[in-house]
């Protein structure tokens, strides 16, 4: 290995350890205040610049209880899904915007029209 491709190596090395510390940084005070103003993992991981694997292995790591923001326990992604009418409502209202509920409820904008049609919300 040539003296260029260590130090190229190098310094790919440190970039992705200091990827690592930044992400490692997340304390328990932030990942929450975020957790609970967005309710939502993916958007937790845009502001923070991380996976939802790691928001999700934090709000883990600190007992951060998760949101469930549909009827019952689980959360799936079913063609039996049932989104709550009130919820949908509420983010509808807020948002005014079927593509901005979609991406906070991480679902197509589809999927929340045909809900939003359903409940005659729209």
């Amino acid at each position: 290995m040539s003296y260029l491709d260590r130090k190229f190596e190098l310094a790919k090395r440190t970039k992705i350890s200091d990827q690592q510390t930044i992400i490692l940084n997340i304390d328990k005070a932030k990942i929450k205040r975020l957790y609970e103003q967005y309710q939502s993992a993916l958007l937790v991981a845009k502001e923070l610049g991380c996976s939802t694997g790691a928001v999700y292995k934090y709000l883990k790591k600190y007992n951060i209880p998760l949101t469930s923001l549909y009827k019952g326990d689980r959360v799936s992604k079913s063609k039996t899904l049932n989104l709550n009418k009130d919820l949908l409502e509420k983010l509808y209202l807020k948002h005014g915007s079927i593509r901005k509920v979609s991406v906070e409820l991480t679902r197509s904008p589809t999927t929340i029209r045909k809900y939003l049609q359903q409940y005659k919300i729209i």
